[in-house]
């Protein structure tokens, strides 16, 4: 779906994409470090600062960094799905809607 967007140049959509990546997979780490806290008021917290403004900036202008970041942050299982529907050339929902 990400290829078809850049291949499409929606950079609007990408944009959003990325933005939705980026606040799912953002948490923050226990002082103990037994655990990733995630929850909506953590990402919109994140969101709002230099941090987030700096990495979607290169998220945007960095299709290297783009890429390394978005195989970074999905599970091992989806990136061999992304990557055979690539390969194969189809569109396939990686995530199974509720």
């Amino acid at each position: 779906m990400m290829q078809r967007i850049i291949d499409a140049k929606d950079a609007p959509m990408l944009y959003k994409m990325f933005k939705e990546l980026v606040l799912l997979s953002y948490g923050e780490k226990s002082l103990d470090g037994k655990y990733f806290r995630k929850s909506e008021e953590i990402s919109t917290a994140f969101s709002q600062t230099e941090a987030y403004t700096q990495l979607m900036d290169q998220l945007a202008t960095d299709a290297a960094f783009a890429a390394d970041f978005a195989n970074g942050v999905l599970p091992a299982n989806l990136q061999k799905q992304a990557l055979k529907a690539a390969e194969q050339d189809t569109v396939q929902p990686l995530i199974a809607e509720a």
